[in-house]
């Protein structure tokens, strides 16, 4: 039974905006976010706007502002985080992106990829990723892209914002429908 996500949904009319990044995860190095803001180095060298949020918690946090003011992205680069009260606040942010990447490598579910996703958002995951990460793409969830380098990543949104991109909602459930899904299983498995 795999897990639901229940973000809630927007009531106001939320606007996409076509340069937004957001990537998602733990701040942490295995998690890739460098990656993202050099791969935003390099898409902003033709001169459009693109703008990075980098949504988590963690130690990496200093490092990833710090980069971004080497690279001198400090003005369009954003670390965030919320409290688990602040769902509306996370599914605006989310909403608002024209993509999400969730660039780490190895995942077992990835409950941010999940709920972006619900949102509708158009999320990318790298397909040299482990199965809890490419599986999520096999299913429709999200769409995998090469990501070993900042320029195959920067390339990668580059042709993913070319193409409209529907999430599979066959797969996705709410954590109502995973309650009801193993009391179902309990129920069999008690009547066996």
């Amino acid at each position: 039974i795999p897990n639901g996500a229940d973000l809630p949904v927007i009531d106001e009319e939320v606007k996409r905006d076509q340069w937004k990044i957001v990537s998602i995860g733990r701040l942490e190095l295995q998690k890739r976010h460098h990656l993202v803001v050099e791969a935003l180095s390099k898409l902003r060298e033709d001169g459009n706007p693109w703008n990075l949020t980098i949504i988590g918690l963690g130690p990496e946090k200093d490092n990833l502002e710090e980069l971004s003011r080497e690279l001198g992205l400090a003005d369009v680069v954003r670390v965030v985080s919320f409290e688990g009260t602040e769902r509306v606040k996370m599914a605006t942010e989310l909403s608002t992106a024209r993509i999400v990447i969730a660039p780490s490598l190895f995942e077992t579910y990835p409950m941010a990829v999940i709920e972006a996703a619900q949102l509708g958002c158009h999320v990318l995951v790298p397909e040299e990723g482990n199965p809890g990460v490419v599986g999520l793409a096999d299913r429709g969830i999200a769409q995998s892209i090469p990501s070993r380098t900042s320029e195959d990543m920067a390339r990668s949104v580059l042709l993913a914002v070319e193409h409209s991109f529907t999430v599979n909602r066959n797969e996705l459930s709410s954590w109502d429908d995973c309650a009801n899904e193993f009391r179902r299983l309990l129920t069999d498995i008690a009547s066996s």
